[in-house]
């Protein structure tokens, strides 16, 4: 007798219909259900014993190499996002760069070019990369889309790698209802706290995420992004001390305005501007130094650039932004 779970049922009541526009835009990585995940499953196939981390992250990053007894190393980046003192790796050593908010591809090939396979390329800020002939690299789609989990890794193209994971099944999916229906406030409060109840457990992305992110018009979220991110950055660039240079087509994760000066936030909220702040975990450390890090993660001002909004919303962020300069 067949199993029952791999029958597909007849009636019932309905679920979420989603249209199948199409497949997963990473048909040839490792989904898995977040990046600390990924970097749990890179450091257990590699056998990491060491790594030098940029101090500018957040601990997502930092969990997966201390729960498996990993020595980190933090690294200073300067007022560029770029690493200071590349060090000289010992033969275990590994490396990893985080490709900030999708703009330092220029910065991920010479460290590839120096560090060669021991380099891990961090492109959570990254959604549409697809990985590299020599090194691990990951991406993810809760950085994109409004979806409980999803990321995807890729190996270097010479390893084969077989995985047998289960599925990972979220504890919640509130926090997403509840923002489509517009109780933003209450979502927002949910979504904290799923986010903080999100682990390194390596499982593989759960069916919900998977079926949701096939109903993708990618090429239209591609598009938009582009768009929106070059008219952001003709309207700010005379004031932002981030120099920004992204190859053609790029499809960034936001545009990252770093001001002259500290601009409180909390006159954007109230007027329904919600600006993040990444990454405040950096001003929880209990190490000295680090001051830039400390100062970037207050100072800087990541702009939505999403496919949910277009000029005409933008042009409001970009007039009170300019009001305060």
């Amino acid at each position: 007798m067949s199993n029952s779970n791999s029958i597909q049922p007849i009636g019932g009541f309905l679920e979420f219909d989603l249209p199948q526009i199409g497949a997963s835009y990473h048909p040839e990585a490792i989904p898995l259900s977040t990046g600390r995940s990924c970097i749990n499953f890179i450091v257990q196939q590699e056998q990491i014993k060491r790594c030098y981390i940029p101090f500018y992250s957040c601990e997502s990053v930092v969990e997966p190499f201390e729960i498996n007894e990993v020595e980190i190393i933090f690294y200073e980046i300067d007022e560029q996002l770029e690493p200071v003192n590349l060090p000289d790796l010992a033969e275990d050593d590994y490396f990893l760069y985080i490709n900030f908010y999708g703009i330092k591809t220029a910065v991920v090939e010479r460290l590839i070019a120096r560090y060669g396979r021991r380099l891990i390329i961090d492109n959570v800020h990254l959604f549409f990369e697809k990985g590299y002939a020599t090194n691990w690299s990951f991406t993810s789609a809760r950085k994109y889309f409004g979806v409980p989990d999803g990321a995807y890794l890729y190996p270097p193209q010479d390893r084969s790698i077989t995985i047998s994971l289960p599925r990972y099944s979220p504890s919640s999916v509130d926090h997403l209802i509840n923002r489509l229906i517009g109780d933003r406030e209450l979502a927002y409060q949910q979504n904290l706290a799923y986010e903080g109840a999100l682990s390194p457990k390596l499982e593989k992305m759960s069916h919900f995420s998977e079926k949701m992110l096939q109903a993708i018009d990618y090429q239209k979220v591609i598009e938009i992004r582009q768009e929106n991110f070059s008219w952001l950055h003709e309207q700010l660039s005379a004031y932002n001390q981030l120099i920004i240079n992204v190859p053609p087509n790029t499809t960034c994760f936001r545009y990252p305005f770093l001001p002259a000066k500290l601009i409180p936030k909390g006159p954007f909220y109230a007027q329904q501007l919600f600006i993040p702040t990444f990454w405040s975990d950096v001003n929880n450390r209990d190490i000295e130094g680090y001051n830039w890090e400390k100062q970037l993660s207050k100072q800087l001002f990541p702009l939505p650039i999403d496919h949910r909004y277009r000029k005409d919303d933008l042009k409001r962020l970009v007039d009170f932004i300019l009001d305060q300069v």
